[in-house]
């Protein structure tokens, strides 16, 4: 059976199934690094925790989850295609789904910066502060970090400031400010 040229333009759990369907969503979930950005939201959500005056309100706990999350979703997905080049000469990363050819480049990019956008536009709506510091993460992490990652181990310097971040994204969307807490909080990967 031929494939029409219509055909390869469908969206993979179309042509495959199922189980192409799971290999694509895979391939997302390595792309945006899912576990190191579950780190970033439980973080999130601890500072959140800390932040709250009182009772936690749930809903905007949960928005604040959501919009930090796919942040880092997005953040994490560009750093990879920023990385690709790199990351298909070396043994540890070769198989990851940009490299591979698990994924284009283009779709990298593209799921990248939705979900980069998405996060602070949802955080906007909790606290314009936590939306700000988003933002901030987002932009040490591809423009200061991921560049100096190849040049120098002070890279993990410029890395610990994104890791402080979270929690104080977290307080500030809970507390509608990062005050003297959310700063030591924030300065505890240091």
């Amino acid at each position: 059976m031929s494939s029409s040229p219509a055909d390869l333009h469908l969206p993979a759990a179309r042509k495959g199934g199922l189980g192409a369907l799971l290999r694509e969503l895979g391939n997302y979930a390595e792309l945006s690094k899912l576990r190191l950005c579950l780190m970033v939201t439980l973080s999130t959500a601890v500072g959140f925790a800390l932040g709250a005056a009182g009772a936690v309100d749930w809903p905007r706990l949960w928005i604040t989850v959501l919009g930090a999350g796919l942040a880092a979703l997005g953040v994490n997905a560009l750093n990879q295609c920023l990385e690709a080049d790199r990351d298909a000469r070396m043994l540890r990363t070769r198989g990851r789904p940009l490299p591979a050819g698990l994924l284009s480049h283009g779709h990298g990019v593209l799921f990248g910066l939705s979900a980069t956008a998405l996060g602070p536009l949802i955080l906007i709506s909790v606290s314009a502060v936590a939306a700000l510091l988003t933002l901030l993460c987002a932009a040490i992490y591809l423009l200061a970090y991921t560049p100096l990652k190849p040049r120098t181990p002070l890279n993990t310097l410029v890395g610990a400031v994104c890791g402080g971040l979270p929690p104080m994204i977290g307080w500030a969307a809970a507390a509608g400010r990062p005050d003297a807490g959310a700063w030591i909080l924030g300065a505890s990967p240091f």
